[in-house]
């Protein structure tokens, strides 16, 4: 009999590589496993947020990001916010659909047809956070992650990614742990 462990809903963080051949890629700068890390969805997302931040400052061996995140001051906080802006830091909050939606909601109110409509496809959008660039760090909800164990001690994780559409796609990834 399979063994598996399932989530509902995760936060799934793994690294990613805008090219064709992703993975070998990513095996170039010794990344043999692109699962980062699964969180709980029950995480705030300024959690989440902190989190890909420190793991992306950590892994990228980025001295002056350790320092900044180590200072606490005002002014560090500013340098940190900018430091993340120059290495691509993107999220779901700075999509146009989702600036569309505030700025009808500041300017015709939380009642407007216009922001009911455009508060309707932003709810389907996937919540995700990008940073980096070759690579990046991709955190983003998913839903149904099951882990698999197979007999030659490989395992397998399946899990269903949303789309802007509101559908959901399959994914599925081989994780061989003796690479």
């Amino acid at each position: 009999m399979k063994k598996y462990i399932k989530m509902e809903k995760a936060w799934l963080i793994s690294w990613d590589f805008y090219s064709p051949d992703k993975d070998k890629e990513l095996k170039k700068l010794g990344i043999n496993n692109e699962i980062i890390d699964i969180l709980d969805s029950r995480q705030t997302f300024s959690y989440v947020l902190d989190f890909v931040k420190h793991i992306y400052v950590l892994l990228n061996n980025e001295i002056y990001g350790k320092i900044l995140f180590a200072r606490r001051s005002k002014q560090a906080k500013i340098e940190r916010d900018g430091f993340f802006e120059r290495n691509l830091l993107h999220t779901c909050y700075q999509d146009n659909i989702y600036r569309e939606m505030m700025n009808a909601f500041r300017i015709k109110g939380m009642d407007s047809k216009e922001h009911q409509v455009l508060f309707e496809k932003w709810r389907k959008c996937p919540f995700y956070i990008s940073l980096g660039h070759n690579p990046s760090i991709y955190a983003r909800i998913v839903y149904d992650l099951k882990l698999s164990f197979n007999q030659d001690d490989s395992e397998q994780l399946e899990w269903n990614e949303p789309l802007e559409s509101g559908e959901r796609e399959k994914c599925n990834l081989i994780i061989n742990k003796y690479l």
